[in-house]
């Protein structure tokens, strides 16, 4: 038994040195995850507390619900998010060249740091990326200070520690091409994935 569905999702985030477009899907989930029991008794206990509303539809109470506008087209998970896709952290994003976060960037951790609160049971890698320019090797170390970077603040915030790896991809996963201002943006972001 498995929940239903969910899009591209609002949940927010994405590294990177500017703003990046709408890019966000659900962290992965490991294969044949049944997730209802779970959900079912988080749901209940938000229930409890008056925290019930699900605006998509998908199963998933808004509280608790890292893509609170998903289409209810395709499985999700206890998160909400569609099962097996990264969550593109859109809104987080760093000083040029350097791993420290910019001002706008907490009030997305903030609400990232809530949500994993309520998925203590939940693992994720926080996954650094960036674009194709210059030198791989530095690109591949700046990513992971990146990645490094958020999850120092999300535990700073709250979330255990065990619930989270960091890691640097570097340029090798790029979601467009190199080749225009737009897929450099794109490919500069930080993602949630989850772990088995």
């Amino acid at each position: 038994r498995k929940l239903q569905t969910a899009r591209q999702g609002n949940v927010t985030a994405a590294g990177g040195d500017t703003t990046v477009g709408t890019v966000a899907q659900a962290p992965p989930s490991p294969a044949g995850e049944s997730g209802a029991a779970p959900v079912q008794t988080e749901m209940a206990a938000l229930q409890k507390q008056g925290k019930s509303t699900d605006g998509d539809g998908d199963g998933v109470p808004d509280a608790a619900d890292f893509c609170p506008e998903s289409t209810g087209k395709e499985l999700v998970g206890p998160t909400g998010c569609t099962l097996h896709i990264p969550v593109v952290m859109k809104g987080v994003h760093f000083r040029y060249d350097s791993h420290e976060l910019t001002d706008d960037s907490r009030q997305v951790l903030d609400r990232i740091a809530r949500l994993l609160r309520q998925h203590p049971d939940v693992r994720f890698e926080i996954a650094g990326h960036s674009d194709a320019q210059g030198d791989p090797a530095y690109n591949e170390w700046l990513s992971q200070q990146r990645a490094e970077e958020v999850k120092r603040y999300l535990v700073a915030h709250g979330v255990s520690a065990e619930q989270l790896t960091a890691r640097g991809y570097g340029s090798r996963q790029p979601l467009a091409p190199n080749d225009s201002r737009e897929g450099l943006l794109r490919n500069r972001r930080v993602e949630l994935r989850r772990l088995p």
